[in-house]
């Protein structure tokens, strides 16, 4: 793929209206203006505004510890805020070696793990709505990053030829690879199950048949068709 740092988002959403899915294309007013709620919302400003009220949370707490057991789809029924993430952690998953355990302990500690995010991807502290972000970045972001609902940059991706694909192809990588580069994406993601989930969710999204938006998440920050549907009628 291209090494381009930015890329156009017109394309992006033009896909979505010929396909039907967004009645008309936002003007770039109305994008200006729908970016700020999806930029304040989600994503490292956010992530900044949590940490600014839970400062220990940058820690590897015995919550944080239970959470990154908890699996997407018990994450996804419960809501990303329910008592029941907070049980203690069962221990390391099975087939882990020193190593892997040493890195999965490490990502805990959230400033070690923004610094090795913005190595892969260098969005991950830059405020943006993500429809401008090069697709190899997002790819990498998806992969590494455990998301309780990858549907929004999955969605971004999908219009670019070949992305979904490379997508597929980098989720195999990562779950099954035995150099440095999958181990650390493994360690960051560390959710069980994590894999299962993308390579679930990719086809969904190629048939346009995307999961309803989960407990607890707005869906105009979570599904990019809802977004930019909203964003038209501002």
């Amino acid at each position: 793929m291209a090494m381009a740092l930015w890329v156009d988002h017109r394309p992006r959403i033009d896909f979505y209206v010929r396909h039907g899915l967004v009645s008309r294309a936002p003007t770039e007013e109305q994008l200006r203006l729908a970016k700020r709620r999806n930029v304040w919302g989600a994503g490292a400003i956010e992530r900044f505004r949590y940490y600014a009220r839970h400062p220990l949370e940058m820690l590897p707490t015995a919550a944080k510890r239970s959470a990154m057991r908890r699996t997407n789809a018990e994450v996804l029924e419960r809501g990303v805020h329910s008592p029941d993430l907070e049980r203690p952690a069962s221990g390391p998953p099975a087939g882990q070696d020193r190593l892997d355990r040493t890195l999965a302990a490490l990502f805990l500690f959230s400033p070690f793990r923004a610094g090795v995010q913005s190595f892969y991807n260098p969005w991950t502290l830059i405020p943006t709505s993500g429809l401008n972000i090069p697709p190899r970045y997002l790819i990498s972001h998806i992969v590494h990053a455990p998301h309780p609902t990858a549907l929004w940059d999955m969605q971004i991706i999908h219009p670019d030829e070949g992305a979904l694909h490379e997508l597929e192809r980098q989720i195999e990588l990562a779950s099954a690879g035995k150099g440095p580069r999958a181990r650390v994406f493994r360690a960051m993601a560390q959710r069980p199950g994590y894999y299962d989930y993308l390579r679930d969710l990719v086809p969904r999204v190629r048939r346009f048949e995307y999961p309803p938006t989960p407990p607890g998440f707005s869906p105009i920050l979570e599904n990019l068709v809802a977004f930019l549907n909203w964003a038209a009628e501002l």
